[in-house]
């Protein structure tokens, strides 16, 4: 029975586009997504609560917490074992523990912000900057605050256009230093999810969910190419691929000029593909991004459902990704099943 289950959730998410996971939220109206300890993070302005999930499938319900400080509360970022969201219309910035136990509030009016629509935590690696990242539409601009309980250093990184509205936010992982996604509100599907920098729009993420997107936060986990949103309208939290990190992340988007045989795959299925020169490659990999099978691709290739070993995969969601030495990148989702 567990086996149908997973077939099933995984052939609906090709069916519905680029996502490849969600979490159902019956539950009110999320303002806010953040990861971190293994969990996705969401916090509801309605119910006035903070939900954790598994980040694993079957994405399992974890903790419930009751929102404190705030009365209407919009973004929110992990950190340290602490969860940092703000109050609606203001520069005020709350915290508390993932046990419940409030820490207090800073004020960042008197540093040139004026609201704070969304929250998010640039993460302390080799690649990026620490510090926390906030939303200001008022201004329309992102801004850095550093260390976490004093936030005297105060900066704008990003300047947005001042015709973009925007909501919650979440950083970009491997696109960059302030690499920020962004909740945006657009009648074009494709700009809902926009990735900005210092040097301006990177990136979007097509979002196939009907309904606008009010919450936005990075994967936690490897490969760091994920990312969630949330869609109200729909009560749901999705998990998006934008890439598998390799090369220009511009060109990380599914592709459309790879031709699928049939999909799901249920014995063999036929990828076939042009211009990617005369020395491509194609390779299969899981959702956590290792790499399972490599092999020259001469225009096309006939997989059956098996790693480099020539050992059956489970039923599940897979990527293909064609590399051509011409640098032409092509990427999509192959759903196995039993």
């Amino acid at each position: 029975m567990r086996s149908f289950a997973v077939i099933l959730f995984y052939s609906t998410v090709v069916l519905a586009g680029p996502w490849v996971a969600s979490i159902e939220l019956p539950y009110g109206y999320v303002t806010g997504i953040g990861t971190g300890e293994d969990m996705v993070w969401a916090i509801d302005s309605i119910t006035m609560s903070i939900y954790g999930f598994d980040s694993d499938y079957p994405y399992s319900l974890l903790e419930t917490l009751s929102v404190e400080g705030a009365s209407s509360p919009v973004g929110l970022a992990w950190a340290d074992g602490s969860l940092y969201y703000a109050q609606s219309g203001t520069a005020i910035l709350h915290a508390m523990t993932t046990e419940g136990d409030y820490l207090g509030y800073w004020d960042f009016s008197a540093y040139g912000i004026q609201e704070i629509s969304g929250v998010a935590w640039n993460h302390d690696d080799m690649y990026t900057t620490p510090c926390f990242l906030l939303a200001d539409p008022a201004s329309h601009k992102i801004w850095s605050v550093w260390p976490p309980g004093e936030f005297t250093e105060v900066y704008s990184v990003i300047d947005l256009p001042e015709d973009l509205v925007f909501h919650d936010i979440g950083c970009g992982g491997q696109a960059g230093d302030y690499a920020t996604w962004l909740a945006c509100e657009s009648p074009d599907p494709h700009y809902r999810m926009q990735l900005w920098n210092p040097s301006g729009l990177a990136n979007h993420i097509y979002s196939d969910p009907p309904g606008q997107v009010s919450g936005a936060a990075q994967h936690e986990s490897e490969p760091e190419f994920f990312v969630w949103l949330s869609v109200p309208s729909a009560l749901s939290i999705y998990l998006y691929y934008y890439g598998l990190g390799i090369g220009d992340i511009s060109s990380q988007q599914p592709a459309t000029d790879l031709v699928i045989s049939e999909n799901p795959v249920i014995e063999l299925v036929v990828i076939s593909g042009t211009g990617f020169g005369e020395n491509a490659r194609i390779s299969i990999y899981d959702l956590t991004g290792r790499e399972l099978l490599h092999t020259p691709f001469e225009g096309s290739f006939a997989w059956s459902g098996c790693n480099r070993e020539g050992s059956p995969l489970s039923p599940g969601c897979y990527i293909v990704r064609v590399s051509g030495d011409n640098g032409k990148v092509s990427s999509a989702r192959l759903v196995l099943v039993e």
